[in-house]
């Protein structure tokens, strides 16, 4: 009879035994198995990763489509005058969306056309009857800021030299005024980084009373880099009535802002007198507008102190004017407005800003 223990014994000797024989069968699985899932393993990877590839691409181009197929909508609705009514501006856009390949909301369409085309009823634009403009159009056009609010326009003519009306800073010391350079990120105009006014000149005839001589300098803590507008150096060289104008204007009232420019004919200083008064024209300003109205500088809105340009015939910017008064656009018709002649002053700009470029008005276009 065989003893308990030698049977442990045998049975404790005889496991050892199977141990390399399940190694054995999960090696050679092994072998066989790795060769296959690695190409399985790749080809899984390479198909979702292809799939997600494509996906990403499709999206891309999908949103290039997006935003071409909006900024033609916008383009297109930009022909609206400002003081349409809300409701065909925003059906405008409804019906184009409707039609595109893309998906808007209806709040992100009201967004849409409320600040592609700024409505007079509640907040009038800058500029009544203007279209939206570009930084890269208007380089030199800055926003003058007081306790950090905006305020007026202004243009940059020198490295730390920008030119505004004298009724835009006559409200505290030069400390409480700040210049920005608008930035452009291609959907919306952004007001950049703030720049200390150092000291403030007044033209030395100006006056409160009667709006003349309604010019002024600001000199900038900091300077800033060209290009720099051109004004116009000799009175007899500026555009006579009948010829076509520019005004424009940015606007941070609200963020983000916006830059609207319009077409406005220059008038006849005896069209502005008869619809002012003979006290309310100042001398040495120019009329411009139009007697149905529509297109003009709007007081009040933050226009004040920007550029009244002529073009050349290569495109060229000539400064003749900045924007000092108008009609209130609030009123059906508003027609004209005041603007001071910068090339009255030239000789007075020269002294404060000896290196500013300044040239007669050539070949103006029309």
């Amino acid at each position: 009879m065989s003893n308990p223990e030698d049977d442990s014994e045998v049975v404790n000797e005889k496991r050892p035994a199977q141990v390399p024989g399940l190694l054995d069968k999960l090696e050679q699985i092994s072998r066989i198995s790795v060769p296959i899932m690695i190409p399985v393993v790749i080809a899984i990877i390479g198909f979702f990763g292809n799939e997600l590839l494509n996906a990403r691409q499709n999206t891309i181009e999908q949103k290039k489509i997006d935003l071409e197929y909006v900024k033609i909508a916008k383009d297109v609705v930009s022909n609206l005058k400002a003081d349409s009514d809300p409701l065909i501006v925003n059906w405008a856009y409804q019906t184009l969306f409707q039609l595109s390949p893309i998906k808007v909301s209806s709040k992100d369409i009201d967004d849409l056309s409320k600040r592609r085309v700024p409505l007079p009823s509640s907040s009038p634009p800058t500029v009544l009857g203007g279209a939206s403009s570009s930084i890269v159009d208007w380089p030199w056009l800055v926003s003058v800021n007081m306790a950090g609010r905006f305020i007026c326009n202004g243009t940059l003519i020198a490295p730390t030299m920008v030119l505004s009306t004298a009724f835009c800073v006559t409200r505290g010391q030069p400390a409480n005024y700040e210049v920005a350079i608008p930035a452009d990120d291609g959907k919306n105009v952004k007001i950049g980084t703030p720049i200390p006014v150092t000291k403030i000149v007044l033209h030395p005839e100006f006056s409160k009373d009667t709006g003349k001589n309604d010019i002024a300098i600001l000199e900038l803590g900091k300077a800033l880099p060209p290009p720099f507008a051109t004004i116009s150096a000799q009175s007899s060289a500026d555009p006579k009535a009948g010829a076509l104008a520019l005004v424009a204007a940015v606007d941070f009232r609200s963020q983000p802002g916006n830059l609207l420019q319009s077409a406005i004919p220059i008038v006849d200083d005896a069209t502005c007198v008869a619809r002012f008064g003979d006290g309310s024209v100042p001398e040495r300003t120019i009329c411009a507008g139009s007697e149905r109205g529509g297109a003009s500088a709007c007081p009040g809105t933050g226009s004040a102190g920007g550029p009244l340009v002529v073009l050349s015939g290569a495109g060229r910017k000539y400064q003749i004017g900045i924007v000092s008064m108008a009609d209130d656009c609030s009123i059906p018709g508003a027609a004209y407005g005041l603007y001071t002649r910068v090339s009255s002053y030239v000789d007075w700009i020269k002294q404060v800003v000896p290196n500013v470029l300044s040239e007669p008005v050539t070949e103006v276009k029309r």
